[in-house]
C-alpha cells in the first residue's frame, strides 16, 4: 500500500532506486528470473519534462496487478482503471488512549459521514467507530481504505461499527468513486 498525499494504492511498492523516464514500463525480475512486477510512475507533475534525464522515485505493479489492468481492457474499461469502491466517509486513526477509552483493540473513526453517500444511507455516523468492513477487521485509516477500495459497486457488505459501547451492523451498499 502507498500513500502519495490523501491517495492511497493499494498493491503498489514503492520502489527505493535511481530511475529514469526509459526505465519506465521495463519489466523487474527476481534473482531466479521471475516477473515480480513493472515499473511505473503515477503521473508526472505539470512541471516535469517526460524526457528529462533526472532520477525520480517510481513505483513497482505487481503480475496481480497487471494482469488485472490487462483484463479490464480487454473488457473495454477505458485505460484499464479499474472500479473503486467508495463508502462517502472520511475515517482517522484511534490513538492508544481512545482505544483504550472505547475498549477496543483496532478500528477507525468515523469523522464524517456525509448524508450523499452511501454509508449514511446505511445508518453510519460520525463518531462510530469501524471495527469491521465485509467481514475484514480494521486497525488502521489506510488499512479500511485498502479494504473499501477493493470492493465493487453494488455489492452490500456488513459493516461492524461500535456505536454508544455496542456493536452495530449496517449492510452498505458500495458505490464506485468514479460515480460520485
Amino acid at each position: 500500500l502507498v500513500m502519495t498525499g490523501e491517495v492511497y494504492y493499494p498493491n503498489v511498492v514503492q520502489v527505493d532506486l535511481r530511475l529514469y523516464r526509459q526505465d519506465l514500463g521495463s519489466p523487474v525480475m527476481d534473482i531466479d528470473g521471475r516477473l515480480i512486477g513493472m515499473v511505473v510512475q503515477h503521473r508526472l507533475r505539470r512541471s516535469e519534462n517526460a524526457w528529462s534525464r533526472e532520477p525520480f522515485g517510481a513505483f513497482l505493479l505487481p503480475p496481480s496487478v497487471l494482469m488485472e489492468s490487462y483484463r479490464l481492457l480487454r473488457e473495454g474499461h477505458g485505460r484499464g482503471e479499474r472500479p473503486v469502491g467508495f463508502l462517502g466517509v472520511g475515517l482517522e486513526d484511534l490513538t492508544v488512549f481512545e482505544k483504550q477509552r472505547l475498549g477496543v483493540q483496532q478500528g477507525v473513526a468515523v469523522a464524517l459521514a456525509d448524508r450523499r453517500f452511501p454509508a449514511y444511507r446505511a445508518g453510519i455516523r460520525s463518531r462510530d467507530v469501524i471495527l469491521e468492513i465485509d467481514g475484514k477487521a480494521v486497525g488502521s485509516r489506510g488499512q479500511a481504505i485498502q479494504v473499501i477500495t477493493g470492493l465493487h459497486r453494488g455489492e452490500h457488505v456488513p459493516i461492524v461499527v461500535k456505536r454508544r459501547g455496542r456493536r452495530v451492523t449496517f449492510d452498505v451498499e458500495i458505490a464506485d468513486r468514479k460515480d460520485i
